[in-house]
């Protein structure tokens, strides 16, 4: 059986090479060694100063890169709304909160407004600008803001503006939603959802929202 020390050594370098990695189960098996450690820790297992200060670094580095985890392994994150909070690496869409869910709409009634603008502006400002960005990235913003849509009016007036630039510049980048546009959803969306019509260029968005 490892030691805590052991499991931590190993989570460090895990998290040092982690955004290269390629299988989904590599990032599972660090996200599993990371829980054992809480679990040990828990349990009153003790852990030498300079060990946790690594811990810390390690953490902050995970969440650091998060948006990089979220776009390339999807399918870690989804469907852990079982999984304790105790384990935040399982939930780090936005912070400790789970994203993939929120996003995707299939748990939007169980997260904060704020953690809706804070998914969607991930999604426009680090997902689809990025060189290395893939068709989920975009998807996943079309769907984002199809939630904050359904609950507009829980958004504060702040929040409302901020949704607002974050629409300016999700219509600055109108030409990569052809990545995934049209879909059934152009199809049978109203023009007021003009997200999923970005496709036909930046005159669908409203004229405020337009370059």
């Amino acid at each position: 059986m490892l030691t805590v020390e052991a499991r931590v050594d190993i989570y460090c370098e895990a998290v040092m090479y982690i955004t290269n990695y390629e299988e989904s189960s590599e990032v599972t098996n660090a996200f599993v060694n990371r829980e054992a450690i809480t679990e040990a820790l828990d349990s009153g297992e003790p852990l030498a100063p300079d060990l946790r200060e690594a811990l810390a670094v390690a953490d902050d580095t995970l969440l650091a890169v998060r948006p990089i985890l979220i776009r390339r392994f999807p399918l870690v994150f989804m469907d852990r709304k079982d999984v304790p909070t105790t384990f935040w690496w399982w939930h780090i869409g936005i912070g400790p909160h789970s994203w993939d869910r929120t996003t995707l709409g299939m748990n939007a009634p169980h997260c904060t407004a704020e953690q809706l603008v804070d998914s969607y502006r991930c999604l426009v400002t680090l997902g689809i600008p990025d060189d290395h960005n893939t068709e989920i990235d975009v998807l996943l913003a079309l769907i984002a803001r199809d939630v904050i849509e359904d609950r507009y009016a829980e958004l504060s007036p702040v929040q409302q503006s901020q949704v607002t630039e974050i629409d300016r510049q999700f219509v600055a980048q109108h030409e990569r939603t052809t990545w995934v546009l049209p879909t059934t959803s152009s199809l049978t969306s109203a023009q007021e959802r003009w997200w999923w019509h970005l496709h036909e260029g930046p005159q669908v968005a409203p004229q405020e929202l337009r370059p």
